[in-house]
């Protein structure tokens, strides 16, 4: 069928289809660029590891079991006297093992195969100008899954050196076996490492997804519009007695500063007050007159508070809206029937005032805190 003749539930419905491939082919291109970038770490490493043993003193040489070598460093041409490519052409344990050590040798091979574990025995070389050396191996084998030896590989010691230098040789052996291990055991476990990263990081981003709904559950639940802004002024986010205050969804405040959404004289007076919080960071309560979305005018309170981030560091104000416009209308009323009556106490209304001051603070306090947990990424 083509796509001429095809419905628009049908087109919409493979559109979606390749939007999410496409999604999935996002996400595993960005695995494979991390599973790269760490195989390319591990290749550098494994690199410089033989640029290690190539440069080192320490004699070192690779051998199949049918009797050739199939690599080794320069300090092992320079212990037998042999260049590399004539190396290629000789056998370790025909050519370069005198007959009476063949016996000794094939003895300690045949142990580590029974154990498994490396063995170090001493045994003479013959050098490529007839002199003989004694030297010490260190022997290890690499086999495969049915348990075959695939090669064995040795660092090579000349016994006949001074204690002196047997002592630094020793020590310079032991601590590249050590990194022969260490960048080994990092090899297998990187693709492992990768995968528990992955995992750890959408654990993480759940955790986070969780925590955000929640708070917004938390303010949706609250009767008064509650908004928050960055400390440029943009809307972060609010709560739904807010959408219906504005009279505009969510998605079209957050993003939006105060003259996106109010009336220009309005808008001025809500950022001069949030100037002067953010240059004075704590509380602030004030009455001020707002457009609710039928087109009223309503008096309001105003409590404002600002907020930090994880580090401490300024990141915007959080406000809650007080509707009073009924409430002074009826003071109003209460007012003009009690004159001449009786008048409420100065000392009385400034404990009022600081009462009411007092919740402001803990509400805000409370809420800014769930915010700043919410911008926190572990």
């Amino acid at each position: 069928m083509t796509d001429n003749h095809k419905s628009k539930e049908q087109l919409i419905k493979e559109l979606e289809s390749l939007r999410q491939e496409n999604a999935l082919l996002k996400a595993s291109d960005a695995r494979r660029k991390r599973a790269d970038e760490a195989f390319w770490k591990m290749h550098e490493r494994v690199m410089f590891l033989a640029d290690v043993i190539e440069r080192s003193s320490q004699p070192f040489a690779a051998v199949y079991p049918s009797g050739y070598i199939m690599t080794c460093n320069q300090a092992y041409c320079d212990l037998t006297g042999y260049t590399k490519e004539e190396l290629q052409t000789i056998s370790w344990d025909m050519d370069l093992t005198p007959r009476e050590w063949r016996e000794h040798q094939a003895k300690m091979l045949a142990k580590m195969r029974c154990t498994g574990e490396p063995v170090r025995f001493q045994k003479e070389y013959v050098r490529k100008d007839g002199t003989r050396v004694p030297v010490e191996l260190l022997e290890h084998q690499v086999c495969n899954s049915e348990n075959e030896v695939l090669y064995y590989y040795a660092f090579v010691t000349d016994i006949t050196e001074s204690e002196r230098m047997k002592n630094e040789l020793q020590k310079h052996r032991d601590n590249l076996e050590e990194m022969v291990r260490e960048r080994t055991n990092e090899i297998i476990a990187a693709n492992e490492k990768l995968q528990h990263e992955i995992l750890v990081r959408k654990k993480a981003e759940e955790a986070l997804l969780e925590q955000y709904n929640f708070l917004q559950r938390l303010i949706d639940s609250i009767p008064n519009p509650i908004f928050y802004k960055n400390t440029q002024g943009v809307y972060e986010g609010c709560n739904t007695a807010y959408e219906v205050f504005i009279g505009l969804p969510k998605e079209k405040i957050i993003g939006k500063k105060a003259h996106d959404i109010a009336p220009h004289n309005l808008a001025d007076a809500y950022e001069e007050m949030d100037s002067r919080l953010l240059q004075n960071p704590g509380v602030q309560v004030y009455e001020g007159t707002v457009l609710y979305a039928d087109g009223t005018r309503h008096d309001v309170v105003f409590n404002k508070a600002t907020y930090t981030n994880t580090d401490g560091v300024l990141a915007g104000i959080i406000g809650v809206v007080l509707d009073i416009t009924d409430c002074k209308r009826a003071d109003m009323f209460l007012k003009i029937q009690a004159a001449g009556t009786r008048k409420e106490k100065p000392s009385e209304q400034n404990k009022d005032s600081r009462s009411g001051r007092n919740h402001s603070e803990t509400f805000l306090q409370t809420i800014s805190h769930g915010i700043r947990n919410n911008h926190k990424v572990d």
